[in-house]
């Protein structure tokens, strides 16, 4: 590698997501090389950032929401939780992040 990145974060921070990342199986450093990776697959943040609050969803918004959920569970596109640790997990074991 020939670039060093660092970063400032409060260190309770810090401790929660390397155990997080951890007992997922990789590391935080792994995690940020990921993220880095589906920005740049995907053309900017790998996940819709917003800011607002749950508690500041109109009931229309969480009927949309709700739609869009039903949506993806038909489709397919909902996984257990176990199953999406099997698939990261042999994504991990194959070098695979996307």
């Amino acid at each position: 590698m020939d670039a060093v990145v660092e970063i400032t974060m409060d260190k309770e921070m810090l401790d929660a997501v390397e155990e997080l990342y951890r007992s997922m199986g990789t590391t935080f450093e792994e995690a940020v090389r990921i993220f880095a990776r589906e920005s740049i697959r995907c053309g900017g943040m790998p996940f819709r950032p917003t800011l607002v609050n749950w508690e500041d969803l109109t009931p229309q918004d969480v009927e949309n929401k709700v739609r869009r959920v039903n949506a993806d569970i038909e489709a397919g596109r909902v996984y257990t939780s176990d199953e999406a640790a099997a698939i990261l997990e042999a994504r991990f074991q194959r070098g695979q992040f996307s």
